[in-house]
C-alpha cells in the first residue's frame, strides 16, 4: 500500500480489496514444467484470504518484474533518487508471505498501473472462541508517560513508519512536526530554529537524504544551536553509528523500532539537551 501511494501521482487512484476465497490457484513455474498449486480450505478449518492492492501509478517495466522481490532491488537508480527507499520492502513482504505459507505476485503495465496480489491460507476461529480470546487479552493502551515532553521534528518519507513514530511520540506527550525529505527538514528548521528539541532523521529519502541534510544543517548553523539529531535507519551493520556520528548526528535508531525503544532514545536526548542548557 505504501508503494502504491508513493508511485501514484496526484489525481490517481489506489484501492485495496480484501476477500475470502474458497479456492485460490497460483501458477508455479519451475525448470521442467508448469503446474498449478491450490491453496485449499481444509475441513472448513482454513480459509484463503486474497488481498489486492491496485494503483494507477507509473507501472513497472516487464524486465524489472522478475527481480522485484529481490532484496535491495529497485526498478532503476532514478526511482531511488526520486522516491527514496532501500529496496527492502517487497523482499520483506515476500518473506513474510512465504513464512505464512502464502503466495505473492504482481501484474503491471508501464503508464497504466500495478496490482499486487497476496494469497494467505489462514485458520478460522468461531465467534465464541474469538470472544473468549478477546476477554483474555487486554487490548487497552497504557497511560502515556509525560515525564519530559518535547517538540520533535520527524523527517521520514515512509508513510507507515511516520504514522508509527508519530503515534508513539504523541502518546508519550510530545508534539510532532512531520516532513518527508531532508530539504523540507532544513526549511522547517530555518523557520523556527528554537522550536525543536530533537530531530529524528531518516537516512534514505528523496530530494535530500538524512546524511546530506545533517551535513547541510551543520554548515548553516553552529552545532551548539542544533538540537540532537537521531538517525532512523534500516542499516544495522557494524560501524553505522560511527558513520552517523561523523556527520554530526548524536545517535541512531534501527528500523523497525519498538515504540519503547524510540521513546527511551528521545527521552535520553531530551535530558542531555536540558543538562547542556543548564551548564
Amino acid at each position: 500500500m505504501n508503494n502504491a501511494i508513493k508511485f501514484t501521482r496526484e489525481g490517481g487512484r489506489v484501492s485495496i480489496d480484501v476477500k475470502h476465497m474458497n479456492n485460490c490457484y497460483r501458477e508455479n513455474i519451475d525448470k521442467n514444467s508448469m503446474r498449478q498449486e491450490t491453496l485449499e480450505r481444509k475441513a472448513d478449518k482454513n480459509m484463503t484470504l486474497c488481498i489486492e492492492v491496485t494503483d494507477t501509478g507509473v507501472g513497472i517495466k516487464a524486465e524489472s518484474l522478475e527481480a522485484i522481490f529481490d532484496a535491495y532491488d529497485q526498478a532503476n537508480k532514478f526511482t531511488h533518487r526520486l522516491y527514496g527507499g532501500t529496496g527492502l520492502g517487497l523482499s520483506v513482504c515476500k518473506s513474510l508471505v512465504d513464512l505464512m505459507g502464502g503466495y505473492i505476485c504482481v501484474d503491471s503495465t508501464v503508464g497504466v498501473g500495478t496490482t499486487f496480489r497476496v494469497l494467505l491460507p489462514l485458520p478460522t476461529i468461531d465467534e465464541e472462541k474469538y470472544e473468549t480470546w478477546q476477554d483474555s487479552h487486554d487490548l487497552t493502551m497504557a497511560e502515556p508517560s509525560h515525564e519530559r515532553a518535547g517538540h520533535i521534528l520527524l523527517v521520514e518519507d515512509d508513510t507507515v513508519n511516520a504514522i508509527i513514530a508519530r503515534k508513539a511520540l504523541t502518546n508519550s506527550g510530545h508534539t510532532v512536526t512531520h516532513v518527508t525529505d531532508g530539504q523540507q527538514a532544513i526549511e522547517a528548521f530555518a523557520l523556527f530554529p528554537k522550536r525543536y528539541d530533537v530531530i529524528l532523521m531518516d537516512h534514505h529519502m528523496p530530494i535530500l537524504d538524512g546524511v546530506q541534510a545533517t551535513i547541510k544543517l551543520h554548515e548553516l548553523y553552529d552545532p551548539q544551536d542544533l538540537p540532537p539529531i537521531i538517525a532512523l535507519t534500516a542499516n544495522a551493520m557494524d560501524g553505522e553509528r560511527e558513520k552517523y556520528l561523523k556527520v554530526g548526528m548524536q545517535d541512531y535508531c534501527t528500523k523497525p523500532f519498538k515504540k519503547e525503544q524510540l521513546n527511551a532514545l528521545v527521552q535520553y536526548w531530551l535530558i542531555q539537551k536540558q543538562l547542556s542548557e543548564e551548564e
